[in-house]
Order: structure tokens, then sequence, then C-alpha cells
């Protein structure tokens, strides 16, 4: 029933489903009327309880109201009460307040009362021990008058007080030109620990430390001024035994001049150190002093005997300084370093120009040693980079960057000339019983063949000289690989300032083009040897050869000049295989081509116009012989099993192969003559005018014909060429 959507027909279909159900309907009927007499009576209390709630709700707020009316007056009250009582507190306080002032007044006025009874009692009894040179009692009482003065520095201006503290002043006066003069008579009559001043009165290591602490509360200045004449005191006697007229003044004495210090400092720490107090620091500063007097005079005796310095003594010098100064730098945790060292740096040139003449002088040794026969490697270059090193080594202690800089540019100048003048000359010298002819090298043209050029005689190189030459070639390599090692280590060492501006890839260069150079006297020395056989192929009448046997005459001098050559070269470089490999290579990439331009002035042609089939036969039996030797050309006369490199095998199978398809295509009829020349395009697809001119001046084809062939060949290189690019 309470909901919103409340159906009565629904509800009552809902309690008599059926008709039989109608019979019970007094008793619902019942029912309800009693829930609706619940209800109603449920309503009428709840009313009636509502209306009471409601009056007593009245009468409650009309009791706050009253009691918010009272609580309102007894706070106007309170705060009555307490205006009056503030009032009462500040007239009671204020009477506080000015007995407070007056007691503060009085206890001032008896402390500066007291004050000056102490300072006036003080001035008094420092009079007196003044005389008697009683520091340990003076250093208290001293000690009070200055802070009592200080105090009374704003009162200055009642006489008085100001002709009190003048006294103060003149009694700070006297007994620091007393203790001053105590202590120096002191410390220059000293002995075993009792020191005797003013003749009569002895004061012991206690009264020196209070006469010290008694100057360091006076004057600042004076405390200064005598650490400064003790300090020069403790270092009379070194200024005389080190003077520039002694023995032990130069420089190859000089660690005895810091063993002088060391003996004096501890003699010094154990008589006199009690006696000052630690913050004057008085160890440190006979080192700092000692420091400067001997770099000034280590500056002038070395200008004055200039001549006498070297490398050696200098270095010797340096470290020892450098040495010295590191152990002060620890003992006293204070910065010593090239407080004596710098005294050097004007004379470090002296260093680059002996290391300038040594290298030099060294140069010159090496030439000679050049100039005898050597295998492998030269061992000049070893010793070399072992001065190069040595002298990193003592340049660093120099810790100059510009000197390591110059000592660099030093490396550079004497590796430029250790690669001109000791291995070039190697190379390129004339023998006085041979000469070397260059022989169409005109891609290895360079300044170094030119030695080796000869109108008369074409020689092959000795095995001598293809040993010295392969050592040359190696002894570039070392140099090659230790540069950068030399480059790295200077530049680790080096100054940003510097480092950019040190490049070793001059000299680098240098010695790629000596190995270079090698290679290429290999190869024209080995060319040379074929030129002639080549000469023998092209002077072979092959029309008329007239049966195929075993390989030509020239094939066999060529394998000769191979096992003569190749061992050689190939033993003397075995830790430099690489560019024995690279030998090959060139070799090869020369030879072939020149091996097919001599192809090409084969003929073939027989008087009655046929080609001779067994002369191209017996030429490419000869070709494939070649070709094999070539494809083991690093491993001729070696006892290793191995391969040749694919690098090397395919280029000497590219143009080899491209030799024996030259000579069957001469093996090939010209007619059909699209056929023919479809067929070469079809072997050679990138074949030139020029050499499919050559093949017919190999097949004797005449003139005429050679146009009308030329016309063809165009036509389907043409078709070929863009059928290619589709």
């Amino acid at each position: 029933m309470d909901s919103p959507n409340f159906n009565p027909l629904d509800y009552i279909n809902q309690l008599f489903p059926t008709e039989q159900s109608l019979s019970g309907i007094d008793d619902v009927i019942a029912k309800m009327q009693f829930e609706y007499s619940t209800i109603d009576e449920n309503i009428h209390n709840i009313l009636c309880g509502k209306a009471n709630a409601e009056l007593n709700g009245h009468i409650g707020f009309r009791k706050a109201q009253n009691m918010i009316k009272s609580l309102e007056k007894q706070i106007t009250n309170l705060t009555k009460n307490a205006e009056q009582t503030e009032e009462t507190v500040k007239e009671i306080t204020a009477e506080i307040q000015k007995m407070d002032c007056a007691k503060k007044n009085i206890i001032s006025s008896i402390t500066t009362l007291n004050h000056l009874q102490i300072l006036i009692q003080e001035i008094e009894d420092v009079n007196k021990l003044i005389d008697k040179r009683l520091y340990k009692e003076i250093l208290n009482p001293m000690q009070a008058i200055l802070e009592i003065k200080q105090k009374f520095q704003k009162h200055i201006c009642i006489p008085e007080m100001k002709a009190l503290l003048e006294k103060v002043e003149q009694i700070q006066s006297v007994l620091g030109q007393q203790v001053i003069e105590d202590l120096k008579e002191a410390f220059s009559y000293h002995s075993q620990g009792l020191l005797q001043t003013r003749g009569t009165i002895k004061l012991s290591l206690s009264q020196l430390s209070n006469a010290c602490k008694i100057i360091s509360i006076l004057d600042s200045v004076k405390k200064n001024e005598l650490i400064k004449w003790f300090v020069q005191l403790q270092l009379d006697e070194y200024k005389s035994l080190f003077s520039n007229n002694q023995e032990f003044a130069w420089l190859d004495k000089i660690d005895q001049r810091f063993d002088w210090l060391k003996s004096h400092l501890l003699n010094f720490e154990q008589k006199f150190l009690p006696i000052f107090p630690f913050d004057w620091k008085v160890s440190e500063k006979i080192s700092l002093e000692f420091c400067h007097l001997t770099k000034n005079n280590l500056s002038s005796i070395m200008s004055e005997r200039l001549k006498e310095i070297n490398v050696r003594l200098l270095l010797f010098a340096v470290n020892k300084t450098q040495h010295f100064e590191q152990q002060l730098s620890l003992k006293f945790n204070v910065k010593f370093q090239n407080l004596i060292g710098i005294c050097f740096r004007t004379h470090f040139d002296i260093f680059i120009k002996t290391i300038d003449q040594n290298l030099a002088e060294l140069m010159q040794h090496f030439v000679k040693q050049s100039q005898e026969p050597k295998t492998f490697l030269l061992p000049s270059s070893g010793e070399l980079f072992i001065f190069f090193k040595k002298s990193i080594i003592q340049c660093v202690q120099l810790r100059n960057n510009q000197y390591l800089y110059e000592l660099g540019r030093l490396f550079k100048k004497y590796l430029g000339m250790y690669g001109r003048r000791v291995l070039e000359p190697i190379i390129s010298k004339k023998n006085d019983h041979q000469n070397f002819l260059q022989c169409s090298m005109s891609n290895l043209q360079n300044k170094v063949f030119s030695n080796f050029i000869s109108e008369e005689a074409c020689h092959r190189l000795t095995k001598a000289e293809l040993q010295q030459i392969c050592c040359v070639l190696t002894t570039a390599e070392y140099c090659l690989e230790t540069i950068p090692q030399l480059e790295n280590k200077l530049k680790e060492k080096l100054a940003t300032v510097y480092f950019h501006k040190f490049d070793m890839s001059e000299e680098k260069e240098l010695f790629h083009r000596i190995i270079s150079n090698c290679n290429n006297l290999f190869v024209q020395d080995l060319e040379m040897s074929c030129e002639t056989c080549l000469g023998a192929m092209n002077k072979v009448q092959w029309q008329n050869i007239s049966n195929v046997g075993d390989q030509s005459s020239y094939i066999s001098a060529i394998i000769m000049n191979f096992k003569e050559t190749i061992p050689i070269i190939r033993d003397n470089l075995t830790y430099s295989s690489k560019y024995f490999i690279q030998f090959c290579h060139k070799f090869v990439d020369l030879f072939i081509p020149k091996f097919i331009q001599t192809l090409y002035k084969c003929r073939f042609t027989t008087p009655d116009g046929l080609i001779n089939i067994l002369g191209c036969e017996q030429l490419l039996l000869d070709t494939c012989i070649l070709k094999t030797l070539l494809l083991n050309l690093p491993l001729i006369g070696s006892n290793v099993e191995q391969k040749a490199p694919t690098s090397f095998v395919k280029v000497v199978l590219k143009n080899m192969n491209r030799a024996e398809i030259i000579i069957k295509i001469i093996m090939l009829s010209i007619q059909p003559n699209d056929a023919f020349i479809a067929h070469i395009l079809k072997l050679l697809p990138d074949i030139t005018r020029i050499e499919f001119q050559n093949i017919l001046e190999m097949k004797s084809v005449k003139r005429f014909h050679q146009i009308q062939l030329m016309e063809i060949f165009n036509q389907q290189k043409k078709g070929l060429s863009i059928s290619m690019k589709v």
C-alpha cells in the first residue's frame, strides 16, 4: 500500500484470487479495520508528542536567553575588575622597574669600580714583575689588563681614565721591548736547554714559552718581526754553508741542502718547539723561507755556471727537488710544490736542446748502420722508440706541458728524418754494379723509382737486395704500428691546450709511403723479369705450331722467375704477411693486363687465311698453366699447406678467365657475322671497342671487313646495353 503505483483492483484480486476465497471476506475486513484503528491511534500519539515538544522547546529557549544575559553581566564585571587589577599591577611594577634599573646601575658601577681597582692593582703588580722578568707571573695579569683596557676605551674622554690607559700602553711598549730583547738574546746564546740572557738572569724553556705568549697577546706586529728574525737566525748557517762560492752549492749536491734542513728542523723541534705557541707555525715558516732562499740561490748560481748545466744534472736536481717538496707538503699539510723547482724552468730548454742533439747524433749512427746488410728488421727502429720512451719519462719529471709538447715536435722531426735518411736511401740508392730499369710502370710513379732508370740494362734485384727491401718494409711497418702508441702516450700527459695541436698523421703517411714503395719495387722487379718472357711469347710463330705439347719455354721462364723471387719475399715478410699479399695483388693487377696486351699481339692466321687451331690450343694450354701458377703465387716454394686468400683468387680467376675466353674467341669462325659478334658479347658483355678490334687484328681480319663487323658490334652492343638497363 505504500507504493506510489498502488492499484486497489490488483490488491483485491491478490486477496481474493478465486470465488471460493470470498468466503473469508469477513475475516479480511475485520483484520483491515484493526490495522486502521492501530494506525489512527499511532498518528494521534505522534501529534500529541509533537505539540508537547514544541512547548518544551519554547520554555528551554527562554531559559537559555536568560542565562546568556546573566553571563554577559558577569563578563562585564570581570572586565572591569581586570582593568582595575592591571592599573594596580602597573603601579606596583613601576616601582620594581625603577628598583631593577637602580640595581643594574649599582652592579655596573660596582663592576666598573672593581675593574678599575683591578686595573690599578694589576698595573702596579706588572710594573714590579717587569723588572724581575717573571714572565709567567706577568702573563695572566697582563691578559686581564688588556681585557679591561678594551672595556674602558669608551670612557677615554674622562681625563683620569685617559691617563690610566696611557699607563697601560706604556707598559705594553716597555714589556714588549724587553721581551723581544730577552728572547733575541736567549736565542742567540743558548746552551743545553737552559738559556742565558742579560748575563745574570737565567730563563728556562718554560719562561721563554711564557715570554712568547706575552708577545702574542701584546702586539701582532712585534710577534711577526720576532718570528722573521728567528727564522733568519736559524738559516744563517745554511747561507754560509751553501753560498755560491762553496763546493756544496752546485746542483750535483742539491740533496745536501735538503738534508741540512731536515737535520736542522729535527734539532730545532727538539730544543725550541715547546717555546713557541702552536699557531706561530715556526717550523713551517723556517721551511718556507728555506725554499725561497734556496730558489734564489740556485737561480743565481745556475746563471753563473750556465755552461756546466746538462740534462743529467738538471733532471737530477729537478727530481731531488720535487721529492723534497712533496715531503714538506706531507709534513705541514701545505702545498710546497714548485717553491724551489720554479727556478729550473728557465733552463728547461737545455733538456730539449740536448735531446735534439742526442737524436741528431743517433740519426748519424743509424745512417751508418743502415749501410751494412741487414735482414728482417733494422735494430735502429727499436733503439729510436726506446730513446723516445726514456725522453718522455724524463720530460714528465719537469712537469711542464710546453716542453712535453716541444719534445713531441722533436719526435715528429726525427721520425721523418729516420724515414727519409735511413729507410728510403736503402731502397733508392744505386749499386756500383747494378742499375734498375723502370719499364712501363706508369701507375707506379714515384721519386724513389727515378734512381732505378737506366737505358742500358735491366737487371734483377739480388737476393741480398730483396732482403734489404723486406727489412725496410718490416721496419717501416714497425714504426707505423708504434707511432700511435707514442702519440697516445704523449697525449695522455699533455694538457688540453696542447692536446689538439699534436698530430702525427704526416709521419704515419711517410711510413705508409715507404711500405708502398717497397711493394712497388717487388712488383717492378718481378714484372721486369717477366718482360723478356712476354717478349718471347710475342715472338712465337703461333700460326706455324704443328702440335700441342708441354708448356712453352716462356712459361717455364716465368715459373723460374717466380720460384726465384716469391719465396725470398714471403720468407722475409713472415711477420708482415698482409703486405706480402698486397704485393701479390699488385703484381697480378699489373701482370695479367700486360699478358693480355701481349696476347693481342699474337697472330694465328696461316698464309692461306685460316686460323691455326693448334697454335690457339697451345696458347690456351700455356694460359691455363699460367692461371694455375698465378692462383698459387703466394704459396710458391712453401712447405706449408694452405690456400691463397679468397680475394686474391677472385682477381686472378676473373682476369685470367678473360684471357682464356679471348683465345677461345680466336678459334671461332667469323661467319655468320651476327652470330659471331653475339657469341662474343655473350662471353664478354663488358668488351670494349678497342678489345674487339684487337681480337679482329689477332684473326687478321682485313680492314674493310673490320669496318663492317664494327658496325654490327656497335648495334648489338647498344641493344645489349638497353636490355640490361630495362
